[in-house]
């Protein structure tokens, strides 16, 4: 990113010295490095409860009070702020003009404190006063940027929330922006392999237990939502929100961009960049279309649109908005099909689609059509879970699951649904035309069990001329909550009793191409993303197959009622064409 500063400072021999410093009680500079602090015990930042966050200060070599002060770029990260690529990443940015910030946040690194991960107990208030320490310093303009991804996404998302001063930009890489929706308890139901394979890289491992004994949307939850109390209408800041279709934080990118376009102040309003690529989370390794690999993940345009935004708020240089689109997304589908894997651009999200209820018949056969009325039924065995296909799941194998490997992204699924009939599948014929879905999907299940909870997961599948069967979305709900999620809304089932559960299955862009066939696999099971549930109406634990010798479980007896109801059981699309 060029600067005036950065011009200024082209030529100059730029060098930095990293240095473990306690007990200064003044700001020193050493060749770029500065340990800039309000404590007299090292180098940290006192929040208003007195702990204190340790925090680093880079600016360009040779810069001094006298130079006078620059825009700010802020990254807190439980990831540790001594590690080899955050210092990399702050030396680059100080060399290009910028007083940059970085924190460990509360719990991590030099912020550990008691030494365990609390899994971001006082991000809002954290980012507040340290931003409110940050413009007070002599080297800051009162002009301040946020980056980060993962779950320093979810950092800058707190940090706008609580409407911190300063802050006027941001980078938003893969972020969730409600943690018990889109992170931990998506459907109601506990992402074991993503815990447990997160939760040791941050140390928080001894926090698991409070996890499992929070699993409704309760309390807890709560005073870490970033939804509660509108208070996203504090957000003053213009962002790019980067993330991908297969990516296990998808819908917070999506979330997070329509709350700030459409419910922030009036500067952040329709001044905010969506960008959508073929992502997990990570990289973009896909098993079942190993072409996705080769496409254009979307940076160039992610860091164009991030450049201009920094200039604009940063350093004052006017971006025109008018002719900006607001939105990039790739629509997915079959490399073989020139039309797909394409990026399209839109001034909003959603874009416009029109809903269409695709019905699932007795038969088997996926339609428009409503079908006559039956009803299939199939037994799920909690000891023999069906094993994750493919999706948003979390690319790293938990030490803790030795029995099942996770898979991810867009993943052949024969090799996990062949043979299975727990899953009840419904296929359309093969297509004339396209079908192209751009938006959020969902599916209306019909449903009865013969136990007093158990979960039901839906799976939408691209059927290739060649016989691949390719994930393409899926969502899960736990029976309880299909009236919410708190301990007030939970609901066990009366055993033969109908039910409508609503299934959200999160957003997509794909074409479904001519001479293919669409699938939606339902069945109870996701193993190892999910814990699997013993089908008992006890409490959520981090259960797998091999737990169900120790804990009271049942087999269910799960029935599907097609044709039925005011609203019969189907799948959603958006449809754009």
């Amino acid at each position: 990113m060029k600067s005036v500063v950065g011009q200024i400072m082209r030529g100059t021999r730029k060098r930095f010295l990293i240095l473990a410093i306690a007990g200064i009680t003044t700001s020193m500079v050493v060749n770029g490095f500065l340990f800039w602090h309000s404590d007299t015990s090292g180098p940290f930042v006192r929040m208003r409860d007195g702990f204190k966050l340790y925090t680093r200060v880079y600016l360009p070599a040779g810069w001094t009070e006298a130079n006078g002060s620059l825009p700010v770029i802020m990254l807190r990260t439980p990831y540790i702020i001594d590690s080899a690529g955050s210092v990399a990443m702050a030396k680059a940015q100080a060399a290009s003009g910028y007083a940059v910030v970085l924190q460990d946040i509360r719990g991590r690194g030099g912020s550990a404190g008691t030494g365990s991960f609390p899994i971001f107990p006082s991000e809002q208030d954290d980012a507040y006063d340290t931003t409110s320490w940050i413009v007070s310093q002599w080297w800051c303009n009162g002009h301040i940027a946020t980056i980060g991804a993962s779950a320093e996404a979810y950092t800058q998302l707190a940090c706008h929330a609580a409407g911190s001063p300063g802050v006027e930009a941001a980078m938003i890489h893969s972020g969730a922006s409600e943690l018990y929706d889109q992170w931990i308890y998506p459907g109601g139901c506990l992402r074991k392999n993503f815990m447990e394979s997160w939760l040791p890289s941050v140390k928080g491992m001894s926090y698991y237990p409070t996890v499992i004994d929070n699993a409704r949307k309760d309390a807890y939850w709560m005073q870490r939502s970033l939804t509660m109390g509108n208070q996203y209408a504090q957000v003053n800041v213009r962002a790019v929100h980067f993330g991908g279709w297969y990516d296990c934080f998808q819908a917070g990118t999506i979330e997070s961009f329509m709350l700030y376009n459409h419910d922030a102040t009036a500067h952040a309003r329709d001044h905010q960049v969506l960008v959508m690529g073929p992502w997990i989370h990570g990289s973009m390794n896909h098993s079942g279309v190993p072409e996705y690999a080769s496409l254009d993940g979307g940076y160039t345009l992610a860091y164009q649109a991030r450049d201009f935004l920094f200039n604009e708020a940063l350093l004052g240089i006017p971006w025109n908005w008018t002719a900006q689109p607001r939105v990039y997304y790739m629509l997915m589908g079959d490399p073989a099909d020139p039309a797909a894997n394409t990026y399209h651009t839109a001034m909003d999200w959603p874009v416009p689609s029109t809903s269409e209820q695709w019905y699932f018949h007795p038969n088997g056969s996926l339609s428009i059509t409503v079908p006559s009325p039956g009803n299939h039924s199939y037994l799920y065995d909690p000891r023999d879970p069906v094993h994750t296909g493919g999706g948003r799941a979390f690319p790293v194998q938990a030490s803790t699951i030795t029995d099942v490997p996770i898979t991810y992204g867009a993943f052949d699924v024969r090799a996990t649904e062949t043979g299975r009939p727990d899953i009840l599948k419904f296929t359309s014929g093969n297509l004339t035309s396209p079908v192209e879905i751009v938006g959020h999907l969902r599916a209306t299940l019909n449903i009865a069990s013969n136990c007093t909870d158990t979960d039901f997961t839906v799976k939408l599948i691209d059927i290739f001329p060649d016989g691949r069967e390719i994930y393409v979305a899926d969502g899960i709900l736990k029976a309880r909550y299909r009236g919410g999620f708190s301990s007030a809304d939970a609901r066990t089932m009366e055993p033969g009793q109908v039910y409508d559960l609503d299934v959200d299955m999160w957003s997509m862009a794909y074409r479904f191409s001519p001479n293919h066939r669409i699938r939606v696999s339902i069945t109870s099971s996701n193993y190892p993303e999910y814990a699997v549930n013993p089908n008992t109406g006890a409490a959520v634990g981090p259960w797998g197959p091999g737990d169900m010798g120790t804990i009271p479980f049942s087999i269910a007896n799960n029935t599907l009622l097609l044709g039925q109801g005011s609203t019969p059981s189907c799948i959603w699309f958006p449809r754009t064409a």
